[in-house]
C-alpha cells in the first residue's frame, strides 16, 4: 500500500473517531443528535439577539420611520407543491396546494416576535407538509409591529377563518402557528369561543409564546441558555404589540385565558427554550380542563425545533403528519 492511501485511511479514521466521539458527547451530555448541537452552535453564533430593549425600540421607530416593506419568500426556497399568492383584507396571503381538495386545510400563523415574517427554514417546513399531506397551507402575512397592534390582526385572522368555514371543500380545519404565532393561534381559539364561533378542528403549536409579559421567573433561568430568544427584546416587543391593552388580556398572553372550550391541542416545545416554562403551565391548564393534549418534549432541542435542520426536526414533522392525519 503506498504512503498516500496510508495517510488518507489515517485521516478517514481520524474523522470517523472524532464524529463518532462528537456523537457520543452530544447524546451523554444534551441527550441530542450531533446535528441539533451543531445547529445550536451555529444559532449562538448568528442568530442570538443581543440587543437591549432601548435598543430594539429604537430599531422599530427606524423601521417605521422608513415605511413598511412589501414581504418575499426567499428566492433560494424551491417548492415541491403549486404556491399560489393573493390577497385578503390588504394583507397577502400564500397558499401551498391551492387546488388541492383532501379536504383538510391549515391555516398557519407564522412566528417573529410580532415584529418578523415567514424565513425559509418556515417555508421549508411547510412545503414538506403540504407535499405529504396533500394539505391546503394558507400562511397570511399579517401586518407586525411597528405598523399595527394585534387588534388588526385578529380581526383579519378571524375574517380569513370564517372565510374557510364556509368554505365547501372544507372538511376540517387545524389551526396551527409557532412562536408568536402559535401564541396568536392560541389566543385566536380562545375568542373564537367568546364569539361563539366553531373551534378549529386541531391547535398545533410550535414552542407557543403563551405570555408576552415572561412574569415567570423560571423562563428568566432559561435566557442564557436559549441561543435564539433575548428577553429583553420580547419584552419590548410584547409592549408595542399590546399596545394600550394589559399584557395579560388572553389575545395577548393566552395562558391567562379560558382553555376549556379548546379540543385536540398539540404542543411541540424544546427544553432549552425560554418559554419552556410557560409551555408546562400551559399544558398543565389544558390537562385540568380535561382539553385532550398532547405535549412533545425535544429534550435538548432549541426555539421551534421542528423547523431547524436537524434530525429531531425530521421526526418531529413526522409527528405533525400523524397528528394532521389522525385528526
Amino acid at each position: 500500500m503506498s504512503s498516500n492511501w496510508k495517510k488518507t485511511l489515517l485521516i478517514a479514521g481520524a474523522f470517523t473517531g472524532l464524529s463518532t466521539a462528537l456523537k457520543v458527547y452530544s447524546q451523554l451530555r444534551y441527550h441530542r443528535s450531533l446535528s441539533a448541537t451543531l445547529v445550536e452552535g451555529a444559532l449562538r453564533l448568528f442568530v442570538k439577539d443581543k440587543r437591549t430593549g432601548l435598543q430594539v425600540k429604537q430599531d422599530l421607530a427606524h423601521k417605521k420611520m422608513v415605511g413598511e416593506k412589501t414581504y418575499h419568500i426567499p428566492e433560494q426556497m424551491h417548492f415541491l407543491v403549486a404556491i399560489k399568492k393573493t390577497k385578503f383584507n390588504n394583507i397577502d396571503i400564500y397558499e401551498l396546494n391551492p387546488e388541492r381538495n383532501s379536504g383538510t386545510a391549515i391555516l398557519y400563523l407564522h412566528g417573529g416576535a410580532y415584529a418578523a415574517h415567514p424565513t425559509i427554514q418556515h417555508w421549508k417546513m411547510l412545503n414538506k407538509l403540504a407535499q405529504r399531506t396533500n394539505a391546503r397551507i394558507i400562511v397570511p402575512i399579517y401586518t407586525v409591529i411597528p405598523f399595527a397592534t394585534y387588534h388588526r390582526a385578529y380581526q383579519t385572522l378571524t375574517a380569513l377563518y370564517q372565510l374557510l368555514k364556509n368554505d365547501d371543500r372544507v372538511k376540517k380545519i387545524i389551526l396551527m402557528g409557532d412562536s408568536a404565532g402559535g401564541g396568536m393561534a392560541l389566543g385566536l381559539a380562545e375568542s373564537f369561543a367568546v364569539k361563539d364561533l366553531p373551534q378549529p378542528d386541531s391547535l398545533i403549536l410550535l414552542s407557543p409564546w403563551v405570555d408576552i409579559t415572561l412574569s415567570n421567573p423560571e423562563t428568566k433561568k432559561l435566557d442564557t441558555i436559549d441561543p435564539i430568544l433575548n428577553r429583553q427584546a420580547l419584552i419590548a416587543n410584547g409592549q408595542l404589540w399590546a399596545g394600550k391593552t394589559d399584557r395579560k388580556d388572553y389575545h395577548l398572553s393566552p395562558l391567562f385565558g379560558d382553555v376549556a372550550p379548546l379540543k385536540n391541542v398539540t404542543i411541540f416545545v424544546g427544553t432549552r427554550e425560554e418559554f419552556y416554562p410557560d409551555i408546562l403551565k400551559l399544558n398543565k391548564k389544558l390537562k385540568k380542563h380535561g382539553v385532550v393534549t398532547n405535549l412533545f418534549h425535544g429534550i435538548g432541542q432549541n426555539h421551534i425545533y421542528p423547523i431547524l435542520p436537524t434530525w429531531e426536526a425530521r421526526n418531529a414533522i413526522q409527528q405533525m403528519i400523524a397528528v394532521i392525519f389522525s385528526v
